[in-house]
């Protein structure tokens, strides 16, 4: 009976033990930031944010997320710009974002 019981104390304890592979504990907070940051270099670089994709893990904690962005700029005929997407990378070691 002791050995039963020892046994499945020794199974409890290892299911509560993480392996520490995705050890990102704030996950969800990390890819709001990546979101925030993401959205600010935008509008840094003159962009228009019209829509943010999905925060991908590409890496400890290293994230990618597509922006549907405009040109604040006109083009050079005087019509709008043209929407296109742009690749963000963001860091949340640095707390940095670059756009690609």
């Amino acid at each position: 009976m002791k050995r039963a019981l020892a046994c499945l104390a020794l199974l409890l304890a290892l299911g509560c033990v993480s392996s520490g592979e995705d050890s990102d504990s704030d996950r969800p907070k990390a890819e709001e930031r990546a979101k925030k940051y993401c959205v600010s270099v935008a509008k840094g670089d003159g962009f228009v944010v019209k829509g943010v994709g999905r925060a991908a893990k590409v890496g400890d904690k290293r994230y990618e997320l597509k922006l549907r962005v405009v040109p604040k700029q006109p083009t050079a005929d005087g019509q709008p710009a043209p929407e296109t997407h742009l690749l963000c990378r963001y860091d949340d070691r640095a707390r940095e974002a670059r756009l690609d």
